[in-house]
């Protein structure tokens, strides 16, 4: 009876072979736990839906968050979960250590509820598939006010554009988001989650007997079909950084697994640059064909930047207070440091630079199980190379993805 009561049970929960040794208040505690989730289940759903208008609302990463603490199966092996323990643990850490604790802590309070919304969220993407169609469908608005606003030519800031590149430039789409970097940045993610989940599903609905048009048209279809969408629209944001991302992610589904060492090569490649910029940066600088447009800006930023952190190398200033140190450092005005991995390190030191380095290590080395995970990967990745000229950080949306694709890869490599 134990045994059959175990297998029943196992399979509610979607685990592959019954808990053994489990006993009867454990099975009645699981159960309980799968009731619960499913009635919470909603709000998550609604809150990830949410993000794209409502991102700046901590209540929402705070529903996500809570798909953690509601995971029916009864404790999986937490693989990440240590190394988001020491980047959260370091970040606190720094925050109390800086001058002005206050202000860093309620930023870091609130990164910490992004980051745990984030994979939450992504851990029930992993655990229920259905949900990429809600994820997907509820991005149309965004993209179709883009398209508008692509279709119209709207106008847009000046200072979005220098005056050698306007002549080329016809319009700057923002969708929601208000800004074109991060637009161009939302949709270069999407564009390689949309591609893996796509073709993931035909992998899947191959195998199915039945029309062939109507297995294509099942959920593998309609995803390669917002891919292309989320492709069209790349192109009018105008953000040279989303195009390469979006670009080398696609190299990075394209290239088998068994070759795709790279891929670490590659960030290591990334982080040499970054790290290794005060050798080379003033030389460039010096360059008059580079001394105007966005990225004589990135290169004047990137120089105070440099100067902010050898007076807090191993601190940092706290979460949140680049903007309140840097004017003292430069003579130019900006909210962030336009650079993932120097961002890092003016809020949270060089220690907190190399367990991002870890973190990413984690992600890249694990083995993708299909077109989903590595699409999941891939997407990930296009932030990765976009940190290089941008802070992707900026907007909690991509802060939350970013943790998102975490989540889902590390509930992938729990099985």
């Amino acid at each position: 009876m134990r045994n059959d009561e175990e297998l029943k049970v196992g399979r509610r929960l979607h685990i592959k072979k019954p808990v053994k040794y489990m006993s009867c208040p454990q099975i009645h505690r699981a159960d309980y736990r799968l009731q619960l989730e499913r009635r919470w289940e909603p709000l998550v759903w609604l809150a990830l839906a949410l993000i794209p208008y409502l991102q700046k609302e901590l209540w929402l990463y705070l529903l996500l968050a809570s798909a953690i603490f509601f995971s029916p199966v009864v404790p999986a092996k937490p693989m990440g979960l240590p190394v988001v323990g020491f980047w959260l643990g370091w970040g606190f850490c720094a925050s109390l250590w800086s001058m002005e604790p206050g202000q860093a802590m309620v930023h870091w309070i609130k990164e910490m509820a992004v980051i745990l919304g984030g994979i939450g969220a992504g851990q029930y993407l992993k655990r229920k598939p259905v949900g990429w169609g809600i994820f997907f469908t509820f991005s149309l608005p965004v993209i179709f006010l883009g398209a508008v606003q692509a279709i119209k030519k709207s106008t847009y800031p000046l200072e979005w554009v220098s005056p050698e590149r306007a002549p080329g430039v016809f319009t700057r789409i923002t969708g929601t988001l208000g800004n074109p970097n991060l637009f161009g940045e939302y949709l270069s993610f999407l564009l390689l989650l949309a591609l893996g989940v796509g073709l993931a599903g035909l992998n899947i609905n191959r195998q199915k007997p039945g029309c062939r048009l109507r297995r294509w048209c099942s959920t593998g279809g309609w995803c390669l079909v917002l891919a292309s969408l989320y492709a069209l629209l790349l192109y009018p944001t105008f953000s040279r950084t989303s195009w390469w991302s979006a670009i080398i992610g696609l190299l990075s589904i394209v290239i088998p697994e068994k070759r795709r060492g790279w891929l670490r090569s590659g960030v290591i490649l990334l982080l040499l640059l970054v790290l290794l910029q005060p050798l080379y940066l003033p030389a460039i600088a010096g360059q008059r064909s580079l001394s105007h447009g966005t990225l004589g800006y990135r290169l004047k930023i990137w120089a105070g930047t440099w100067d902010l952190i050898k007076k807090f190398p191993y601190s940092g200033v706290g979460s949140g207070n680049f903007s309140r140190y840097y004017p003292f450092f430069s003579n130019y005005q900006a909210d962030h440091a336009h650079n993932l991995y120097l961002q890092i390190v003016v809020e949270k030191g060089f220690p907190g630079l190399l367990i991002f380095f870890v973190i990413l290590n984690h992600v890249f080395s694990l083995p993708a199980g299909g077109f989903a995970d590595r699409g999941v990967k891939a997407a990930l990745f296009t932030q990765v190379v976009a940190g290089v000229a941008e802070f992707v950080w900026a907007a909690p949306l991509m802060l939350c993805l970013f943790w998102l694709g975490y989540g889902y890869l590390m509930e992938a490599g729990d099985g």
